[in-house]
């Protein structure tokens, strides 16, 4: 599916497969589940997961960009993910990077902040969280890097 949504939710899951375009989804007390490999895509969650798999190795559009608020966030890539890709979590959330692009990550593990920043500058894909941590993985590795 192709267009403008805008999604929400409280207490109850969205879950968004295979849409691209302008997607807004936020949920209260609930999670967010997304598989898609472009558009302009935002999504938050306050007190409630959210999982992404980006199953292409770009994303085609403009950004991606997805945070909660005590919940954790887990972003499955492929180890070729060649787009620009932003990890931030409070220093209250550990952040686990197993993905191929995580080997050649640039990291900030300041005192109130961590920021792991892969394949160049630019944040085309950005995932963030306070107070809970955070996933970069391929599906099915186990181990990798933690900040």
């Amino acid at each position: 599916m192709t267009g403008t949504m805008k999604l929400r939710a409280a207490n109850g899951p969205l879950a968004i497969q295979d849409c691209s375009g302008n997607i807004e989804a936020h949920t209260t007390n609930g999670p967010i589940a997304y598989s898609g490999s472009g558009g302009d895509v935002h999504l938050t969650a306050q007190n409630g997961p959210i999982a992404i798999r980006l199953p292409n190795d770009t994303w085609n559009g403009s950004q991606l960009e997805a945070r909660t608020i005590n919940g954790p966030l887990a972003l499955s890539v492929p180890d070729t993910f060649q787009s620009g890709l932003r990890v931030e979590t409070s220093g209250h959330g550990p952040v686990s990077c197993t993905a191929g692009p995580c080997r050649n990550a640039w990291t900030d593990t300041g005192r109130s902040n961590r920021v792991m920043q892969m394949n160049g500058s630019s944040s085309t894909v950005r995932v963030s969280t306070e107070n809970g941590p955070v996933a970069v993985h391929t599906e099915g590795k186990a181990k990798g890097r933690i900040l």
